[in-house]
């Protein structure tokens, strides 16, 4: 679901005659809720639901995404997870890891009896034979930016830091922030974001919404022809909340300080069932790409 809001100047012009703004917040109307599941908020009723607010984000830099190509077949790949986790840990919130276990052929990420988990998932599987110039596990992308092997976006996992040191670099594009509420007696799961322009964005840009787990404790082959039966698999793509492609921001063109609100309705599996769907366990990444060059613009994190 998405809202238009006022530009930001506008807002800020109608609280002008107050003496100082701390934090304008963001004006929001009470519409644009009713395609959301309400039978997971506690009494079903939507009139008591109440919506986060917003204030406005002052945030200029830009984040990246690093997705790291992986199986729990792939020999190699454990070697590129430890280069991913090391480029998170040196840059705390800047770099944003997401494992997405895919392949083309999925060879690496088939379940037998010594790999019994299945962590693959549609949208990872369209994005390695979607996106081109997809060669295999273990690779990676780094906000999709298009300077990887054959002018691609994907990247032997040496080329990750490079890469992550130029794309910080650059403008931030689009200002993201994002509120949830979870209830336990439903698994229910409500997000709210709210994306600004800070640079014109055409009709091709989208908001992708990640559910990751952040540890996941399953066998993982190593190069040695062993399999370590404890292996800690981190930050794991686990869903796409809207879609493998996501939802577009506007149906028009957004100007700079153009405002659009969404949200989103999503059932978490229940945590009983799997363990590793206990909310401490879960966060999301929020990102807005070009549909058209996958170019991812912003990216921010959300613990649940």
């Amino acid at each position: 679901m998405i809202q238009k809001i006022l530009p930001l100047f506008l807002i800020l012009a109608t609280l002008s005659a107050c003496d100082k703004i701390d934090q304008p917040v963001i004006q929001q109307a009470s519409s644009g809720l009713e395609g959301l599941d309400w039978t997971l908020f506690p009494g079903g009723d939507p009139e008591s639901y109440v919506v986060p607010t917003f204030s406005a984000s002052s945030n200029t830099m830009r984040n990246v995404l690093l997705e790291d190509y992986t199986g729990h077949k792939c020999t190699n790949c454990p070697s590129a997870n430890q280069t991913a986790s090391n480029l998170e840990a040196a840059y705390p919130g800047r770099v944003l890891v997401a494992t997405v276990h895919a392949s083309s052929t999925g060879n690496f990420q088939a379940v037998d009896a010594e790999h019994p988990l299945d962590f693959t998932t549609e949208a990872g599987d369209v994005y390695t034979t979607d996106i081109p110039g997809f060669f295999g596990n273990p690779s990676g992308t780094v906000n999709r930016r298009s300077l990887g092997v054959e002018s691609s976006v994907w990247y032997f996992d040496f080329q990750w830091a490079s890469e992550i040191e130029s794309e910080l670099n650059e403008n931030n594009a689009v200002n993201i922030q994002v509120e949830t509420n979870y209830y336990p007696e439903t698994n229910g799961l409500f997000i709210h974001t709210a994306t600004e322009s800070l640079s014109a964005l055409d009709e091709n840009h989208r908001l992708v919404i990640y559910l990751l787990r952040k540890e996941v404790i399953s066998p993982q082959s190593l190069n040695d022809g062993s399999v370590d039966e404890e292996y800690e698999h981190h930050e794991v793509l686990t869903a796409n909340i809207n879609g493998t492609w996501g939802t577009a921001l506007r149906l028009d063109t957004m100007s700079t300080s153009d405002i659009a609100l969404h949200h989103f309705s999503y059932a978490l599996p229940d945590p009983i069932t799997d363990p590793t769907y206990q909310v401490q366990n879960l966060k999301l990444l929020v990102y807005v790409m070009n549909r058209d060059t996958y170019r991812v613009v912003q990216i921010i994190d959300k613990q649940l």
